[in-house]
């Protein structure tokens, strides 16, 4: 009974004392310094997975090809051009990697053991021309290969740069912890490792939202014709926008601008780099995927588009997050509007804009990877953000 006695008054002092420290520490505590350590904090977080990414590159199958399409001149058979890029490759990634890359699976081995073959899924990856620019460019400064690994870094440390700000100005630096994982959620630090054109199509669409919730629609419709140059599936968020614009009777001329402009260079993009077209392309990417696209040029059928779909669906709820973040987010804007917290006119016509993106881009190309949503989800993440304002102590 007395070492019981004991038990309960050591037990008594240690909760005391760990009351005492907390309300000690709270009571130093303001917004202000709680802004300042979740800057800090994402900061870290932001420069950290930078460093990892420059130390740690993940050599993935899109590398080759981007690099083969920034590098060919007209003037390299496809055996040159074939030998100069898996060749700089290999000279930098770790033996694990690139034997995963050559003969990790029968299509990596075909495309590696038959140049002709490889060359012809450029097409596939020439249309990203301001993509495929930026590598050319920091190519020559750099290495091809450190070319095509800083665009990736750099677009995370872009991507970072402007949540960090949009945060500061707007008031919601404590939803840092929140932002950080919606970017992991996404794809943040995948995408920051490997070669793909997702994180700098999301700077350009992150900071071009940002603008339009100021009032700043043609720049703000310049910055998205960009990201269409990067990546020109963006071309559905353009018309998304174009929707919404129209839909909530806002300002139209710059959005039905930018989309021509996105509309006639898509016509004279495809033409010419030879892209063998949305049906093929569809098939290849979202049906069945083909060891050489000579001679490749399936007739359209609706049950193999269904298919499509349907894969695209079974991937993405077995193997990603974004359909996770999409009902998240979705829920967080009806919770705001029940709690009385409304988005204004502005916010809800780009959240609506972002929805109706997501949705088309599903059903014209179902890729099912989470850095496909990226752009998307994280706009939205950030308006619900801005608009909540959360903050862990309350105002007297």
């Amino acid at each position: 009974m007395a070492s019981q006695d004991k038990i309960n008054q050591q037990t008594s002092i240690i909760s005391s004392l760990i009351k005492e420290i907390e309300h000690h520490f709270l009571s130093r505590l303001t917004n202000d310094k709680l802004n300042a350590i979740g800057l800090a904090v994402f900061a870290l977080f932001v420069i950290g997975l930078c460093l990892i990414n420059i130390f740690k590159p993940e050599y993935n199958w899109d590398m080759a090809a981007y690099l083969a399409s920034s590098l060919q001149d007209g003037s390299s058979s496809a055996q040159q051009l074939h030998a100069q890029v898996w060749g700089m490759i290999q000279e930098r990634a770790p033996d694990a990697q690139f034997y995963k890359l050559t003969a990790g699976n029968p299509y990596n081995l075909h495309n590696y053991q038959h140049p002709d073959a490889f060359v012809s899924m450029l097409p596939m990856y020439d249309v990203k021309v301001g993509y495929i620019g930026i590598i050319h460019f920091l190519g020559k400064i750099l290495t091809p290969v450190q070319g095509a690994i800083a665009t990736s870094v750099l677009s995370s440390l872009a991507v970072g740069a402007v949540c960090w700000f949009w945060m500061k100005q707007q008031g919601f630096s404590q939803a840092a912890p929140i932002v950080a994982a919606i970017l992991l959620l996404c794809g943040y630090f995948y995408m920051g490792r490997t070669v793909t054109p997702d994180l700098l199509v999301t700077v350009f669409i992150l900071i071009g939202s940002e603008r339009f919730l100021r009032g700043h629609d043609w720049l703000s419709i310049g910055l998205f014709y960009v990201a269409f140059l990067i990546r020109p599936d963006t071309i559905v968020f353009l018309f998304a926008l174009l929707l919404a614009v129209l839909l909530f009777n806002q300002r139209k001329l710059p959005a039905l601008v930018g989309f021509l402009a996105a509309v006639i260079s898509y016509l004279w993009i495809t033409s010419g780099t030879n892209h063998p077209g949305w049906w093929t392309h569809f098939y290849f990417s979202c049906v069945e995927i083909q060891n050489t696209m000579i001679g490749f040029n399936p007739d359209f059928s609706v049950l193999l588009y269904l298919k499509g779909i349907a894969r695209g669906a079974m991937v993405s709820l077995k193997d990603n997050n974004w359909p996770v973040v999409v009902c998240l987010l979705l829920f967080g804007w009806a919770m705001l509007q029940r709690a009385g917290i409304k988005t204004d006119h502005r916010k809800t016509l780009l959240l609506c804009a972002m929805i109706l993106y997501i949705a088309g881009k599903f059903v014209i190309f179902p890729l099912p990877d989470d850095r496909t949503f990226m752009p998307a989800l994280l706009v939205m993440a950030m308006i619900l953000l801005e608009t909540w304002k959360p903050q862990l102590i309350k105002m007297k």
